[in-house]
């Protein structure tokens, strides 16, 4: 009887044992296993947030590279505005490289740009350097026609040319000036 009295509590007590598992500890993992998939769902979602916090940046310095390259080349642009300056500058280097210059503004119908025609005199390394500040103006320009013809003594006889000798130059540069539209 002795024994069967231990083995009542015994199998009682495996009874509360394995009833408060049941009851109490299975819940317990059951609500970690749920805290840990949520856990796990917040971090993923903090990590995209970080991401896209990153994207965010690296969009916004992309912007303010691209602003930075459209005002570069709006500068670049001519505008009805700027024209008068922009005709000045051509006699400025036209004078700077020693050359004798007639600059005309064609009547070409393009909304996206003007054009101009540059007549130059002078000796070829002076029409050269005028090549190179036209190159390195701060417009965008692109030649459309370029001719250059070498003076004879006929030529100088025939358009009474002072200060001009054999050998020198002529030349007719059209070019294509884009607009700021």
């Amino acid at each position: 009887m002795k024994y069967r009295k231990i083995y009542i509590n015994l199998i009682i007590s495996i009874v509360v044992i394995f009833s408060s598992v049941a009851l109490g500890v299975i819940p317990l993992i059951n609500l970690t296993k749920a805290k840990s998939k949520d856990f796990r769902n917040e971090q993923q979602q903090l990590r995209f947030l970080k991401v896209k916090s990153e994207y965010r940046k690296d969009l916004e310095k992309d912007y303010k590279k691209s602003e930075e390259g459209i005002k570069k080349i709006n500068s670049m642009l001519i505008n009805e505005e700027r024209v008068i300056e922009f005709v000045k500058e051509l006699e400025d280097i036209a004078r700077l490289t020693k050359n004798q210059e007639e600059i005309q503004i064609l009547n070409k119908t393009d909304e996206k740009a003007m054009f101009f025609k540059i007549s130059l005199m002078g000796d070829f390394p002076s029409f050269f350097h005028f090549l190179v500040y036209l190159e390195n103006m701060d417009y965008l320009i692109e030649v459309q026609n370029l001719r250059i013809r070498r003076l004879s003594e006929k030529d100088l006889i025939k358009k009474e040319l002072s200060g001009f000798k054999i050998g020198d130059i002529e030349s007719e540069i059209e070019i294509k000036v884009f607009k700021n539209i």
